[in-house]
């Protein structure tokens, strides 16, 4: 889902609400043989006020509605993601190469999981049966602190079919006096995030939490796993 949010901004929210929505199928009525350029279409026609037929409000009844929904609770509630996006920048995650930092964050987004009710799980590669054996690992890289936390929201029928990936790692900070802003400060201000990590690549980790929980909230449950 990331990629395709960074290439909808700032639609994002927008998006990802609906990725979730269609393909989860929360409500029973949408069917799987529609393709999704006409839901994408529609979709977007009702965020700018395009008001569908009446063939339109049938097919989509269920989806526009979940939306509509969840929408309102992302423009009511928006400065929750921010504070959001902020605390995960707060916490160093630089991947240096050879090295990297990432224990700290894998925490902190273990705790966010848990507290959704999600079941959630962190582990080390080097946890991972036969993973110094594969052929593709490389010898040298120190992977001690670069953890990795998985998490599932269950569905009605225990299905995967989806899953939502981002990277708790950022590039190096590099020289501190380049930067206009502490680049772990997580400062908002101007209408922006400030700090390393801001775009690439923990709003697309908190744009995910924050979806779900506001998903949660409202009561709407997957058909299949997440």
């Amino acid at each position: 889902v990331a990629p395709f949010l960074y290439i909808f901004y700032p639609y994002h929210f927008i998006f990802a609400s609906y990725i979730l929505l269609t393909y989860f199928s929360f409500n029973d009525t949408i069917k799987t043989n529609y393709t999704i350029i006409p839901k994408i279409g529609l979709i977007n026609g009702v965020a700018s006020g395009y008001k569908p037929t009446v063939t339109h409000y049938k097919m989509y009844k269920g989806v526009i509605m979940d939306i509509k929904k969840v929408c309102d609770l992302i423009e009511a509630r928006k400065d929750e993601l921010f504070t959001l996006l902020s605390s995960l920048v707060k916490i160093n995650s630089e991947n240096c190469g050879s090295v990297g930092n990432e224990k700290n964050c894998a925490e902190y987004i273990l705790s966010l999981c848990k507290d959704l009710g999600l079941e959630s799980e962190m582990y080390s590669p080097l946890d991972l049966k036969d993973f110094k054996s594969n052929p593709d690992y490389m010898e040298g890289r120190d992977l001690e602190n670069r953890y990795n936390v998985t998490a599932k929201w269950k569905g009605k029928e225990n299905q995967n079919k989806l899953m939502i990936m981002g990277h708790i790692d950022t590039v190096e900070i590099g020289n501190r006096e380049s930067w206009e802003k502490e680049p772990l400060s997580g400062e908002i201000a101007d209408g922006k995030i400030f700090g390393r990590g801001a775009c690439d690549d923990k709003y697309a980790l908190a744009t995910a939490l924050f979806i779900i929980k506001l998903l949660k909230e409202a009561n709407l449950e997957p058909k299949a796993n997440l």
